[in-house]
């Protein structure tokens, strides 16, 4: 029985210990050290909420560059997105117009448009209305032919946003919507609702019949070739001023994109001449960023980090979700990786 005891009081000091340890682990990552520098690099991978807080923390900004992963090209044709079409099950009556909850693309059905005027400028109306959060309506681009074409904010009511597209010599083939700003912060929750598109007075309802919504990161969704593309348009969306802008792109990993992003930009910031900067990164992982590109870069460049409230958690109370936990485990133990690993 004493034994039993024993055992159970050093799993209890242990456990205390763990906790203790990651309390602190968490004070620790929460990193922030910006030096005194006008070039701001910014993490691809930051949520809109976070990125919505760089006009504010960065001012007088002369290099913006923004580091992200390149998006996978689609394998599916028009011809094989219509095919999807065709084959959903479809159990549910068709209303008039769809939710977009999270950051995702409303395709519309490539045979409804029945569009084909190459070379043409096409009359692109987009009805919707969007929530708010953190000050801000949801925000949308309109993809043409898998193409950027334009964006805008919407309001909190139903409106009609006009636009007109280049449809190319092969006429017009596809039309989505991406819904690029999605935002949960504390009690708020940002979404997007398109009611219809009209083009060239032809009017689409948007429902399960007419439309699809994918949340995949590909460039035919977004209109982009890279996460860096996306994440720079969503800035100058918000009039984040600078002098210039760059992105530095690299080939989608599953494991470690903070060492991927760090070795990318090293070979661009090697040509450039640029020596001081700061990283801009959020909460937790704003020390690993750091940390890894210090490594990466050497001593001979003058690097600093601008910490972000993150979106996934609250700093203030992070250890009341599972989420929090998991979210601290996770990157502790990839700095330590980091940490130890990169020479």
């Amino acid at each position: 029985m004493k034994k039993v005891r024993y055992v159970l009081l050093i799993l209890l000091v242990l456990l205390i210990a763990l906790i203790a340890t990651l309390l602190l682990a968490s004070s620790y990552l929460d990193y922030t050290a910006p030096v005194s520098s006008d070039n701001i690099v910014v993490e691809g991978w930051l949520q809109a909420c976070e990125l919505e807080q760089i006009k504010e923390k960065c001012r007088n900004i002369n290099e913006l560059i923004v580091v992200g992963n390149e998006f996978r090209q689609p394998k599916n044709s028009t011809g094989r997105l219509v095919e999807y079409f065709q084959h959903q099950m479809r159990k549910e009556k068709p209303g008039n117009g769809m939710w977009l909850y999270a950051n995702s693309t409303l395709i519309f059905n490539p045979e409804l448009l029945n569009i084909q005027e190459p070379g043409d400028s096409v009359q692109i109306i987009i009805r919707a209305r969007g929530t708010t959060a953190n000050g801000r309506f949801a925000h949308f681009n309109l993809i043409v032919n898998g193409e950027f074409c334009c964006g805008t904010f919407t309001a909190g009511h139903l409106n009609d946003y006009v636009f007109y597209a280049y449809a190319g010599n092969a006429g017009l083939k596809t039309v989505g919507i991406r819904f690029d700003n999605d935002c949960g912060l504390r009690k708020e929750d940002r979404n997007l609702f398109i009611h219809s598109v009209r083009i060239n007075g032809r009017q689409i309802f948007a429902n399960k019949n007419t439309s699809l919504i994918t949340t995949a990161e590909t460039g035919f969704a977004t209109g982009f070739t890279s996460k860096a593309e996306a994440t720079l348009n969503y800035l100058r969306a918000l009039n984040v001023k600078a002098k210039s802008y760059r992105t530095v792109s690299f080939k989608l990993i599953r494991e470690n994109q903070t060492l991927a992003a760090a070795n990318s930009f090293r070979e661009w910031v090697t040509a450039s001449g640029l020596r001081s900067f700061n990283i801009v990164s959020a909460g937790i992982h704003s020390r690993r960023s750091f940390i890894t590109y210090k490594k990466v870069l050497g001593d001979n460049y003058n690097i600093g980090v601008i910490n972000l409230e993150p979106d996934r958690y609250n700093k203030g109370s992070w250890w009341r979700t599972p989420g929090g936990w998991f979210a601290l485990v996770d990157e502790l133990f990839s700095y330590i990786v980091n940490r130890l690993v990169i020479e």
